[in-house]
């Protein structure tokens, strides 16, 4: 069978919509990866990667911990050129 259902390990739904996103992002209740890295972001406590018309709950632990070095490191670097 090939079920290209997303796979979740929570109770949050596994797909957001495009649309649904943008509004979070405008409103701020979710953000971006970084400026640069618009095809990640962060929302409902959770990352998700974009795709067309609409957005994945990612759920691999490797990739999940990547991108929170990944956001840790960005905010790192912020911080560092706000200070100079």
């Amino acid at each position: 069978m090939n079920d290209t259902t997303p796979r979740t390990g929570t109770e949050e739904p596994a797909v957001v919509s495009a649309a649904d996103m943008n509004t979070a992002i405008a409103d701020g209740s979710a953000e971006y990866l970084s400026d640069v890295m618009t095809g990640f972001a962060r929302y409902r406590d959770h990352w998700w990667v974009e795709e067309i018309e609409r957005w994945l709950l990612v759920d691999d632990p490797g990739l999940v911990t990547f991108l929170n070095i990944h956001r840790q490191a960005v905010i790192t670097r912020i911080g560092l050129i706000r200070r100079t």
